[in-house]
């Protein structure tokens, strides 16, 4: 311990309590003891320990679903890099946002995800996203309540829904020939690969 305060203790008061101000971002263990009138000291009980952390975490890195992907089903698993805390309090949680709209005047989902303590990765499942275009971003959370600044943010379309069967041009159905090569054509079809 390398500093000690005396606090006088109104007679007939069950607690007591001191304020000490601009304590730096730090882990402080801290103990309190009584002294009578007598100079008689109380032993210390075990110290508690007390974290400030005013610095906000790093945001998450991106990984997956990677920008501009295009996936076939409504249930999407998001995936990010744990970031470094560089306060004391290390990571919570995390806060997943996606939006149809780029600059996030509409979250369509938002939602809470625990940090998982000695991973290098987490991840959370979205179910039941609908046919849309979306944008997703993610802010860290560490102990002491700080968010980060949000991390990128990533696109993705969600397309459920198949395109139509093409109409077939040629050859006609039944048509023989003696020529091995073949053209075989089609009506082409839009927001197809």
């Amino acid at each position: 311990f390398t500093s000690s305060a005396f606090i006088s203790h109104p007679e007939g008061w069950a607690t007591s309590s001191a304020t000490i101000c601009n304590l730096q971002s730090a882990i402080y263990h801290w103990r309190v003891r009584a002294v009578d009138y007598a100079s008689n000291y109380s032993p210390y009980p075990i110290p508690y320990t007390l974290t400030i952390d005013t610095s906000p975490p790093n945001p998450p890195v991106l990984v997956s679903p990677s920008s501009g992907t295009y996936i076939d089903v409504s249930d999407v698993t998001f995936q990010w890099g744990v970031p470094e805390d560089e306060g004391h309090s290390g990571i919570k949680d995390y806060l997943l946002q996606i939006s149809t709209a780029a600059d996030f005047s509409i979250i369509n989902h938002s939602s809470s995800i625990p940090h998982l303590e000695g991973s290098a990765t987490s991840s959370a499942t979205i179910y039941n996203l609908q046919s849309a275009i979306y944008f997703w971003r993610l802010l860290s959370r560490d102990n002491a309540l700080n968010y980060s600044e949000t991390s990128d943010v990533w696109s993705l379309i969600v397309d459920t829904s198949p395109p139509s069967a093409p109409e077939l041009l040629g050859p006609a159905s039944g048509h023989m020939t003696n020529n091995p090569d073949v053209t075989f054509s089609w009506a082409e079809l839009p927001n197809v690969m």
